[in-house]
């Protein structure tokens, strides 16, 4: 009886959030198309090679907006990628709401992925400048050789990518398990590539939030190529990665300077464009920053 009573009343409450969840998908996709926005006004290239420019992809590698440490964060995550399609940097932009306001406050965050310096350029004016290569290659043990075909090297990507697990730590000693997407977020295969024969990004996450990136790629070793892995921090907290049983890689918390491989950028206060708002609906006493820590 119980079950029934509620069920009558429920499914009216249904019906009258419909009208709200569509004014969110809206304001979603709104806010999505301002975030692509800030994101193509980046230009990224080799530091001693600016006329060779890094094309930022058409489409984002990942899209999502969801609650994480507190928030709604809505955003997507691009990638720069070189003329032979290897990745030369990954940047994201999300927003994330103050509520009672009709206030957003964006975040760009950028990694480098390239084998030396960038210069970095954001509506005609310089910014992020990395001063050396953005990731540090280990060889990955036990690994079979690269494969000859494209397909089974894609195969093997992916097959290697699960010997990995990962967790990062919150301000609070909160440890969380990190999810490794099943698919990749990038492959590549460059065509007479002296430094590589093909590759792969993943990511791994907290729901769909991208926390560490994890790049597996055949390079040369000797007289052949063999796997090869890097790891790239993509959060400001403490992360971990392990292979196996045995730490590979861990990053203390982020610090995303102008001149480090990893870094990041506030717009404070924007709103959407007037035809794209609803009314905001005030939540009385709360503020919450993108750490979810209330001040």
């Amino acid at each position: 009886m119980i079950h029934t009573v509620l069920l009558t009343f429920l499914l009216p409450c249904g019906w009258l959030a419909e009208p709200d969840a569509a004014a969110e998908a809206k304001k979603t996709k709104a806010w999505l198309e301002v975030c692509t926005a800030y994101a193509q006004g980046y230009e990224i290239s080799p530091a001693k090679g600016p006329q060779q420019t890094f094309k930022m992809l058409p489409n984002p590698v990942l899209s999502h907006a969801q609650a994480t440490r507190g928030s709604v964060d809505i955003g997507a995550v691009w990638l720069w990628v070189g003329e032979d399609g290897r990745p030369g940097a990954i940047g994201t932009v999300f927003v994330y709401p103050l509520y009672g306001t009709p206030y957003h406050n964006m975040v760009h965050e950028f990694h480098s992925l390239a084998d030396g310096p960038l210069r970095v350029v954001w509506r005609n004016r310089k910014t992020w400048q990395p001063s050396k290569a953005g990731l540090q290659w280990k060889a990955l043990p036990d690994a079979p050789p690269p494969a000859e075909s494209a397909t089974s090297r894609r195969r093997q990507l992916r097959e290697l990518s699960r010997r990995f697990k990962a967790h990062r730590v919150g301000r609070g000693g909160d440890r969380w398990e990190l999810r490794l997407l099943s698919r990749p977020l990038y492959s590549y295969d460059p065509k007479d590539h002296a430094g590589t024969s093909g590759g792969a990004l993943f990511a791994f996450c907290q729901g769909t939030d991208p926390e560490i990136i994890l790049a597996i790629e055949a390079r040369p070793a000797g007289d052949a190529f063999r796997w090869h892995y890097a790891c790239a921090g993509f959060s400001d907290l403490v992360l971990h990665v392990r292979l196996g049983d045995r730490e590979v890689w861990s990053q203390s918390v982020g610090v995303a300077s102008p001149g480090n491989v990893h870094w990041g950028r506030g717009f404070p206060r924007l709103e959407l464009p007037k035809q794209d708002r609803e009314e905001v609906r005030p939540e009385p006493g709360r503020h919450t920053t993108r750490t979810g820590e209330q001040p």
